[in-house]
């Protein structure tokens, strides 16, 4: 018998909650996780908490009273959603508000003009699903919302009926009961039995996209609406017991857990747009805990912290923390940004922060995220349809702390960022790279690519003023592209799940950070096993504050005619000085590129606008700006490229002191006459600096 216990979670035990428990020692093995309550809670208007037992789902009787103090002591978010809240059972009609939201007031408050509304809002619902559903059976095209793109939004559809069903529990007819059970029970079979899927006797067969992926944002989507579909209908839906099992001992325990546990930095391969669907997940955990499963053999279960069952959840507060760049305005644009393509800090950067600190309330990090939304301006949601993250997960009571205490480096290993800073005030200077695998549809083509930000944007991804934000080839990042130009489609990219690249060191110290990784397997073709690509090596040396040493060693098959192109993007334009300088003009500072191989470079220049890009970045000064790609060609089965950025012109030159089979060496001289020399291993990742 497995155990799932939980000593620091005691809520008060209810007669009913008792008599459960005494019933199952007698008549079976209590499985628990701690005990939850079943009878009404007392407090304010309480109409939500019958002798049904319901609402099962998020409301145990801390978050209730806790949620009460904050609509008595006035909390700013508390008052905003429910007076938007009361606003749209007015009439407002808020773009993207949901009948859940509405309902969430009732076991708060108890007014019945909450259910009122919740209840016919999402029998409306209910009622045309049943009326798609019986046009696909008479012949008619498929148009069932809650399948729609793969089932992309059951959590909200399915997750959303659920969540009305419990907490407006008292006020749903029997009808309304019986007819959205049997709604929920048939999405949730046809999402996870996709092969045998039917829709009224009909059959239509899934694709079972991202079904078993716990990093694909659409799986969260899933596990929302089987975790709220089986706690809101358990003692009326016979299929109740089924989802909560298929829920927490299939996906959660066998396929979730065990991927979460194996990565290292918290983070997602989906980047920082996409990737912060994490907080969904976290999010679910967070209700999880805060719920009650009453299983058929009379135990109660509730109060497991997922979230404590691996280190996910907590490094990835500190991996959100280090993607927000100094000025406390943007991320790190990394992976798909299909919202807002600048990868400005948004509200679910917000919520992302706030669920975590709700979990780990102690620790140094959540008094940080709480100094960065306050110094960033990120006090509320900005949009209706978030601001129920305000009320549910406020941070009043959270103490700030200095961003400082937080450390200037941080190291993503299982996704492959790397954040690096010389410190956390708004002059610092940022940089970061992607070394990782290449193994989700949102991530990009970016391995071993890098930014740079020093006041604004001096090294980006072109993807911040693309049209799409979902522009992901590795034409749009800083990195080196290859094309054959043996074929008519020269493209010869990365390959989604490829093998994994080689890491061969990442190091930070004070002076510098140092990034070493070999990208070829990622050019190998799943199916052939073929690949052209046989060395791309990149060493990044970071020399803070202010300069950027990039070494790449390249190597491609034999008898194919494959060029090298290195890549700079930067918002601004890139201006020729002499035959291997290159001169950016930002808005409030300067980047210089100099060229040390080849020896004789190259130099084009590609402007997005017109083509994949229009004006959206605004740099220092408050210019739009639309981007440039700056090229250098190389021909060759192998060859070097060695570059080195210098922002705000510190350096005097930049020279190649030595060059051999081992090692490559480089001597800067900076302006106030103090010399670098960096030395670099060729094999295998080995830096000196002195």
């Amino acid at each position: 018998m497995r155990i799932y216990s939980n000593t620091r979670f005691k809520p008060k035990m209810h007669l009913l909650s008792k008599m459960l428990i005494l019933a199952a020692l007698f008549t079976g093995p209590l499985q628990v996780f701690a005990v939850a309550p079943v009878a009404p809670v007392m407090g304010e208007s309480d109409k939500a908490f019958g002798a049904s037992g319901h609402p099962y789902l998020l409301f145990s009787p801390e978050r209730v009273n806790k949620l009460r103090e904050q609509l008595k002591n006035g909390e700013p978010g508390s008052i905003k959603f429910k007076n938007i809240v009361d606003k749209q059972v007015d009439g407002a009609e808020y773009y993207g508000f949901e009948a859940k939201h509405v309902a969430f007031m009732y076991p708060i408050l108890g007014d019945d003009k909450y259910c009122q509304y919740a209840v016919a809002s999402t029998d409306k619902l209910v009622t045309l699903e049943e009326q798609n559903i019986q046009t696909f059976v008479d012949g008619g095209s498929f148009k069932v919302l809650a399948a729609y793109d793969s089932f992309l939004y059951v959590g909200k559809r399915v997750g959303g009926v659920a969540a009305v069903y419990d907490w407006c529990y008292e006020t749903l007819t029997e009808p309304q009961k019986t007819r959205w059970i049997a709604y929920g029970n048939e999405v949730l079979f046809n999402l996870w039995n996709y092969k045998e899927a039917s829709w009224g006797g009909r059959a239509k067969k899934g694709n079972g996209y991202a079904t078993g992926n716990p990093l694909n944002n659409y799986y969260y989507s899933f596990l929302e609406a089987t975790m709220y579909f089986g706690l809101a209908t358990q003692g009326d839906n016979l299929d109740a017991g089924k989802w909560l099992s298929y829920f927490r001992d299939n996906k959660v325990e066998t396929q979730m857990l065990p991927k979460f546990a194996s990565i290292k930095g918290g983070g997602s391969a989906e980047g920082t747009g996409y990737g912060t669907s994490l907080s969904r997940i976290f999010k679910l955990m967070d209700w999880w805990e805060n719920s009650t499963w009453k299983k058929a053999d009379g135990s109660i279960l509730t109060g497991e912290k997922l979230y404590n069952e691996n280190t996910l959840a907590r490094e990835s507060l500190d991996y959100m923390l280090h993607t927000v760049v100094p000025s406390l305005k943007y991320l790190s644009p990394l992976g798909d940004h299909a919202r807002d393509s600048t990868a400005g800090f948004y509200d679910s950067h917000r919520e992302y922060l706030l669920v975590l600190s709700k979990l780990y309330p102690d620790a140094p990090s959540t008094k940080a995220a709480k100094t960065l939304l306050q110094q960033g301006g990120y006090s509320s949601m900005g949009k209706y349809y978030t601001a129920i993250n305000d009320f549910l997960y406020a941070n009043d009571s959270i103490k700030a702390a200095p961003l400082a205490a937080l450390p200037n480096f941080y190291y993503a290993e299982t996704v492959g960022h790397v954040f690096s800073r010389t410190d956390w005030g708004q002059a610092a200077s940022y940089f970061s790279a992607s070394i990782g695998p290449y193994h989700e549809v949102h991530d990009h083509r970016d391995k071993n690519s890098f930014v740079f930000f020093k006041d604004e944007w001096m090294a980006y991804d072109q993807n911040i003023n693309t049209h799409s934000g979902i522009y992901q080839k590795e034409s749009i990042h800083s990195m080196v592209r290859f094309d054959n130009l043996d074929n008519s489609d020269p493209y010869q990219g990365m390959i989604w799940r490829a093998p994994d690249p080689i890491v061969h060191a990442v190091v930070d110290t004070p002076e510098y950070t140092y990034v070493s990784a070999d990208t070829a397997p990622l050019y190998e073709d799943r199916k052939t096993k073929v690949n052209l690509v046989e060395q791309y090596k990149r060493d990044m040396v970071y020399l803070k504050p202010n300069v950027l040493l990039v070494y790449d060693q390249l190597r491609t098959t034999a008898g194919n005619n494959i060029q090298k192109t290195w890549q700079l993007q930067s918002p601004f334009l890139p201006a020729v000085q002499s035959s291997n300088k290159v001169v950016f003009q930002g808005g409030a500072s300067t980047m210089t590129l100099t060229s040390l191989l080849p020896a004789a470079p190259s130099y084009n220049t590609v402007s997005y606008l017109d083509s994949i890009a229009k004006e959206k970045y605004r740099d220092a000064a408050g210019n739009l700006t639309s981007g440039y790609r700056l090229e250098i060609p190389m021909t060759g089965e192998s060859g070097e490229f060695l570059n080195v950025l210098d922002f705000d012109q510190t350096l005097v030159s930049a020279t190649i002191s030595s060059h051999t089979e081992t090692i490559i060496a480089v001597t800067l001289l900076y302006k106030d006459n103090s010399q670098q020399v960096v030395t670099i291993t060729r094999c295998c990742g080995g830096l000196t600096v002195e």
